[in-house]
């Protein structure tokens, strides 16, 4: 058994987790916290905006990126966005809709981190986990 600190947010995010049998958080030594990919849900329904149009991908991103805050609260951080320095967006179709899920990439660390500039990976992929998700984001923190 693991001596490491896992946690999950209450609502959708913990029944993925239990679903999947995974943590949405993990605190390491040093106090880094490490922040499974977070998807464009609803965190109480889980509805996921179906992908037809440019402002349906702004609005999974822009969900995406308010649900990696929640749980970053959730396992205890102190500042949420304000203490990340690793960004990992996996992007399915970057082009599609004129490049929406790209821009809102960018406004959302623009919008989260306004202070900083954490690193970044982005990645198109060909699918993720749930049916119609086309963004998921996977953050590290520094909790010093």
């Amino acid at each position: 058994m693991s001596t490491l600190p896992y946690s999950n947010p209450p609502g959708y995010a913990a029944e993925l987790g239990n679903h999947f049998s995974y943590s949405q958080a993990v605190r390491l030594p040093g106090n880094i916290l490490k922040i499974s990919g977070q998807g464009g849900w609803d965190p109480s329904s889980g509805n996921i905006p179906a992908p037809t149009s440019a402002e349906a991908m702004l609005d999974q991103v822009a969900r995406a990126f308010a649900n990696v805050d929640d749980v970053l609260r959730a396992a205890g951080s102190s500042r949420g966005w304000g203490n990340v320095y690793l960004v990992r967006a996996y992007l399915v179709g970057m082009e599609d809709f004129d490049g929406a899920a790209v821009t809102a990439t960018k406004e959302g660390l623009q919008k989260w981190c306004p202070g900083h500039r954490p690193v970044l990976t982005a990645v198109e992929v060909k699918g993720l986990a749930l049916e119609g998700m086309r963004v998921e984001i996977e953050v590290e923190a520094y909790e010093g």
